[in-house]
């Protein structure tokens, strides 16, 4: 999670804070609500940085290319018996 999306959260909270409280005082229920979604928005952010950082952490970012399947070495196409009939680096009888 960057600094920056973790500044306007907290931002967000904040404010979200703020507006619970003013409804609070003011006995606006409307503004208590509003403050209170807010909070509850920045939440959910949060975690879904959270959770894509995690994701990140743990998913290799390097894969392997679109011609290496299961069973292939990558070397040469056909010599591991992947695709019938192949005869690989043998010549044809």
């Amino acid at each position: 999670m960057s600094g920056m999306d973790r500044a306007k959260n907290k931002a967000q909270t904040f404010l979200g804070k703020a507006k619970e409280a003013v409804g609070k005082v003011t006995g606006d229920k409307g503004t208590k609500y509003e403050g209170k979604a807010d909070q509850a928005k920045a939440n959910l952010k949060d975690a879904g940085e959270k959770a894509k950082a995690a994701f990140n952490k743990y998913v290799p970012r390097h894969r392997a290319g679109a011609g290496d399947g299961p069973g292939s070495t990558g070397t040469v196409p056909g010599s591991t018996g992947d695709v019938p009939g192949s005869t690989g680096d043998r010549p044809p009888q």
